[in-house]
């Protein structure tokens, strides 16, 4: 986790670096952070979970990576790019309206290393968001290890990237008409992709119909999964699948194994074939009842 510390310094970072690599600062204690003049490009998770309050941003940046502030708690960021700006908590790329990075309050907020085991039980106040309408797009990651209590996706959110929740506690509304969230299954409904799993069952059944796993759905499901079933639709798995949940199962129907084994060669071990009963949902099913 973060480095043990006596007396946090800013981070300056000098404008003769031309890029800042991914996960440059990961695992830092600074006061705040200081990007000079000069600098163009912000890498993945360049200073995740760091326990900088506050950061700043010059005028010479021209492209943001995946959220550069995933796992820390930063909450006030100082954007002088044209090509971003921050508004009511979101990074946002201007000429995409994608937001980079939620950079508002939560609950370990402004809390030194010695308060956050208290921040999770604070019933005294509620951290809710509603993303602004002006965001179109939900960047890969963009809530990633943020501790709030529920987020709204309104119905102006036109896409979702790789799961932006990742790690992030909180309920999840959605209001998108082009997605679907029904028993913790966050779905593109054009594409039949699944792209996040938010719920708490750790025996999971993905529907039926669902042809694409997004990279990263079951990523940090940190209450632990026995298993999750697959279903026959499925053509395409991207990368990070069942990391760091403690996925001890792979349940297919009988006849898929090879396939799916060729889409997880990495889980080949402990992929098994079932009988699927009746009770099992398709996706269809979800979606009609969404447009009802």
């Amino acid at each position: 986790m973060w480095e043990e510390f006596v007396e946090r310094h800013p981070l300056i970072i000098s404008g003769d670096i031309e890029r800042i690599e991914d996960n440059s600062f990961a695992f830092k204690s600074y006061s705040e952070i200081i990007i000079a003049e000069g600098v163009k490009e912000i890498g993945g998770w360049a200073f995740a979970w760091t326990d900088a309050g506050k950061a700043f941003i010059p005028s010479t940046i021209l492209k943001i990576e995946e959220n550069p502030f995933a796992h820390s708690h930063i909450c006030n960021v100082t954007c002088q790019s044209p090509n971003y700006y921050v508004c009511d908590g979101a990074l946002v790329e201007n000429s995409t309206c994608r937001m980079v990075a939620y950079v508002g309050q939560d609950r370990y907020g402004g809390k030194d290393l010695f308060e956050l085991k208290d921040a999770d039980n604070d019933t005294s106040c509620r951290f809710e968001y509603t993303i602004p309408p002006h965001i179109k797009i939900l960047g890969e990651g963009c809530f990633r290890g943020r501790r709030l209590d529920k987020i709204i996706i309104p119905h102006t959110v036109e896409t979702i990237l790789q799961n932006p929740f990742v790690a992030c506690s909180a309920e999840v509304v959605n209001l998108s008409p082009n997605y679907i969230l029904e028993n913790g299954f966050l779905i593109e409904k054009a594409t039949k992709t699944l792209i996040a799993y938010l719920g708490k069952e750790t025996d999971i059944v993905v529907p039926e119909g669902i042809e694409t796993i997004e990279g990263s759905a079951f990523e940090l499901l940190d209450y632990g999964v026995n298993s999750i079933t697959l279903p026959d639709s499925i053509v395409e798995i991207r990368g990070n699948f069942g990391e760091e949940c403690g996925l001890q199962y792979i349940f297919v129907h009988i006849g898929s194994m090879d396939a799916i084994k060729k889409l997880l060669p990495k889980y080949a071990n402990i992929i098994s074939e079932i009988k699927m009963g009746n009770e099992e949902i398709g996706v269809n099913r979800y979606i009609e009842q969404s447009i009802k």
